[in-house]
């Protein structure tokens, strides 16, 4: 059987109820997300925090070789009670494409010359916040 392997790009600022900040003390870039408000984040019983998301095929293969699209996963309570243009409108947040090894031909004619294909194109960064005010540390 053949391996499906695929290297997955996330845009961080499309997921829901996320925010970007700027560390006052360290000047680091800093993700905020406000899991209780997000559903397609859920906690486990071992306490860790999951982000569930849904590959969806995509109908042509994309210009930069992507076949999938992601989109976050939400439950059937929460799915079943949206409208179809609410579904329709659920954003993709990132995209798929199959991991190519060297010299293998991907579907868009494009062939690798390293190891592996690894980069791919960076989807710009949106919401980004700087907290240079006396406002509290939280976006939320």
């Amino acid at each position: 059987m053949a391996k499906n392997n695929f290297n997955v790009t996330l845009d961080l600022g499309l997921l829901p109820e996320v925010k970007f900040q700027v560390s006052r003390t360290s000047g680091h870039n800093v993700l905020f997300m406000d899991l209780d408000a997000s559903p397609a984040v859920s906690k486990w019983r071992n306490g860790t925090w999951h982000l569930a998301l849904t590959a969806w095929e995509r109908n042509t293969v994309a210009d930069n070789g992507d076949t999938h699209f992601l989109k976050p996963r939400l439950g059937k309570e929460t799915f079943d009670a949206m409208s179809d243009e609410e579904r329709r409108n659920i954003p993709i947040v990132g995209n798929m494409a199959p991991v190519m090894q060297k010299g293998q031909q991907s579907a868009v004619g494009m062939q690798t010359v390293g190891a592996q294909q690894t980069q791919r194109p960076v989807q710009q960064q949106t919401a980004a916040v700087n907290l240079d005010s006396d406002e509290d540390d939280l976006p939320f």
